[in-house]
């Protein structure tokens, strides 16, 4: 199934952020969408507003929970503001991980993956007193891609194998505000469908 994100209807996702920085639905005056190609349509935006602080924000997007497994994860994004001058960052970044759930610290050992495996104490949600929770980083992309500016959705595909129960996560980051409105990054049509390997 594919998340498009028409009607404004998040797709059973999870959202957090903060008050600064957040994963919202476009408004008309941005961009035309990837799903219907139009400024009618919807895909969710990393918006930002304006501010003076230096200060690390980041918004993420939580995909329901998937089983031990082979997934394909394919998704579009684009960097829609970065063509004005005052959005132009070198500090924000846009990266899709894994959450994992796991029974104890040990476990963390047994994941064989050929994706970076990242110290995940300030990074990740933390679980209970009795797991262990970690992540991995499956693909990143920072603002300052030239190649990738402009209303130009990309596409991105992604073979992910997982011998726990998981979660994948879309996190955008900034770490200072702009002088004005912007939005870093947009997503759009997000799917993950079980693969034989």
């Amino acid at each position: 199934m594919v998340c498009g994100f028409e009607y404004r209807s998040n797709c059973g996702y999870t959202i957090s952020s903060n008050s600064q920085y957040k994963w919202i639905f476009n408004s008309q005056a941005m961009m035309a969408d990837k799903t219907t190609g139009s400024r009618e349509g919807t895909y969710l935006a990393a918006d930002v507003s304006p501010g003076s602080k230096a200060v690390t924000m980041y918004t993420r997007l939580l995909l329901p929970g998937q089983h031990p497994g082979s997934y394909k994860l394919t998704f579009h994004f684009v960097i829609p503001s970065a063509t004005k001058k005052a959005c132009r960052t070198s500090d924000a970044s846009l990266r899709v991980f894994v959450l994992y759930t796991l029974p104890s610290a040990n476990d963390a050992s047994k994941i064989t993956s050929n994706v970076e495996w990242k110290s995940l104490s300030s990074l990740c949600n933390t679980g209970g007193m009795n797991s262990f929770d970690a992540c991995s980083t499956l693909w990143y992309i920072d603002s300052t891609m030239d190649t990738h500016y402009g209303n130009n959705w990309n596409h991105v595909m992604i073979n992910v194998t997982n011998k726990f129960d998981h979660k994948i996560v879309f996190e955008a980051r900034r770490h200072s505000f702009p002088s004005e409105h912007c939005t870093d990054f947009g997503i759009d049509d997000i799917s993950i469908t079980p693969y034989s390997t």
